[in-house]
């Protein structure tokens, strides 16, 4: 295998990055490290910020609604099973305490995700 064959495929990333609406610009590989392109990001503008931090409370409130939907599913389910006399009682007790408690873990996870992606937006 040739050096050229070797390094053939650099060219069509640093056209599909040119390409793509980012408006980024790849470096040409250097000579000691052909495989590595650099591509300098711009830093974000207020414009910028303000339009990540309205998705990211777009996705929030989706990731919110995911969980509420998994938790009523859940919640249908194990009173199929209660009005079917599938499971017992303290069974049931036990399986609705641990659905809450993950309900509760997950939410608490995309509230500190989503904080935490407003931070570094906010102070970028």
């Amino acid at each position: 295998m040739n050096a050229n064959s070797r390094y053939q495929h650099v060219k069509p990333i640093t056209t599909a990055i040119q390409a793509s609406p980012h408006s980024l610009t790849p470096q040409a590989p250097s000579a000691d490290s052909p495989t590595t392109i650099l591509v300098p990001i711009p830093p974000a503008t207020g414009e910028s910020r303000r339009a990540a931090l309205e998705q990211a409370h777009k996705i929030m409130e989706q990731a919110n609604l995911n969980v509420k939907n998994a938790r009523q599913a859940h919640q249908k389910r194990l009173r199929q099973m209660e009005l079917g006399k599938k499971v017992r009682p303290d069974d049931l007790q036990k399986a609705h305490k641990q659905m809450e408690d993950v309900v509760k873990r997950g939410s608490e996870q995309v509230k500190e995700l989503v904080d935490g992606a407003k931070r570094v937006l906010e102070h970028a």
